[in-house]
């Protein structure tokens, strides 16, 4: 539905795979539409809260849209799911990005070199639906886990960092003879 000509600068944003960015949504100059465009795929245009997924290539790519990307359009590259009271949204896109997600994904996907989703294979996944609240916990525990594991990740980083630094400067001695 969209043509090269269609892309604009500084345009309305499209949400294609490659703007999935660590389960974020980031803006490509690149890759922009005019009102006008925009205005004729209505039906693409996402309002937060919707969960936009890669439909080809790295399948379990997903983000939640925020507010901050309301209104921008989702491109050919990928899907939108809305969901309704039953689910919580942060918690789909748990499910879609968890290594068992992923795994259904990959397996179920067509095509032989690059892997593809239509439709009809992203309704038949199986997604585990606890009550809302229980979705919400579990989303809380699972920030809380991601928190400490960012932490621990930053620590590693530092102490490999002091251990180069230490590496470097034992070096340094030995070469010069004063070990």
């Amino acid at each position: 539905m969209l043509h090269r000509s269609d892309y604009v600068q500084g345009g309305i944003p499209l949400v294609n795979p490659i703007g999935i960015v660590d389960s974020r949504i980031v803006a490509l100059d690149r890759m922009r539409v005019s009102e006008k465009t925009r205005s004729r795929l209505l039906p693409y245009v996402l309002r937060a809260g919707d969960i936009v997924i890669a439909r080809r290539g790295e399948l379990g790519r997903c983000a939640v849209v925020t507010e901050n990307e309301e209104g921008w359009l989702c491109g050919t590259g990928s899907f939108f799911l809305r969901v309704n009271g039953l689910a919580d949204k942060d918690y789909v896109a748990a499910v879609l990005r968890s290594a068992s997600g992923r795994q259904w994904l990959d397996a179920n996907g067509i095509g032989a070199t690059l892997k593809n989703l239509n439709h009809e294979i992203l309704a038949r996944m199986p997604i585990p639906v606890p009550p809302v609240q229980a979705q919400r916990s579990i989303m809380a525990k699972l920030r809380l886990l991601q928190a400490r594991v960012g932490s621990l990740e930053l620590n590693l980083q530092r102490k490999l960092a002091a251990l180069d630094e230490l590496k470097k400067a034992l070096l340094h001695e030995a070469f010069n003879g004063r070990l």
